[in-house]
């Protein structure tokens, strides 16, 4: 069974010709190495939440609700360095992420904008109540990093 997806393209859209236009090189690069670190953050992020639920039901029982399991898809950051004859180096770098089967997958959803930390309306109660822990998790991942961080615009599939 193939674990990793493969490598998808960095893009950018150029307003002048209305398309996403491929990054390459060093511009694909930057832009990729920040997408690994924000995920390298929100998964420790999430860890760390995860550790604290785990120690407070350890020392005071299980809540009168089902707590929520969420984790971020890895990912990594590949890069091919090449030289052509005139021994010119050239970069590639793709993202990436473990591959995430049909069986796997749910319906997208949008829990919190990023503009807001009310949970979005959501239709059922099992929903209503991962956006009420993901807003915990975001006073939680504050609070842990002294009011420096936290992760927001949650979001996807189930």
């Amino acid at each position: 069974k193939q674990t990793m997806e493969s490598a998808r393209e960095t893009t950018k859209h150029s307003s002048s010709t209305n398309v996403d236009v491929p990054m390459v090189g060093k511009e694909q690069l930057a832009h990729l190495g920040d997408e690994v670190t924000c995920l390298m953050w929100a998964s420790a992020f999430t860890t760390a939440v995860t550790r604290y639920v785990t120690q407070v039901i350890t020392d005071k029982g299980n809540p009168p609700f089902q707590v929520p399991h969420f984790e971020y898809v890895t990912g990594a950051l590949a890069m091919e360095v090449t030289f052509n004859h005139a021994q010119e180096k050239r970069v590639n770098a793709w993202l990436v992420e473990r591959r995430i089967s049909k069986e796997e997958q749910g319906p997208w959803r949008k829990y919190i904008n990023n503009d807001s930390p009310v949970p979005l309306k959501q239709t059922n109660e099992d929903d209503i109540t991962r956006a009420h822990f993901l807003a915990f998790s975001q006073h939680l991942q504050y609070k842990i990093t002294g009011k420096l961080a936290f992760v927001s615009d949650y979001q996807g599939k189930l």
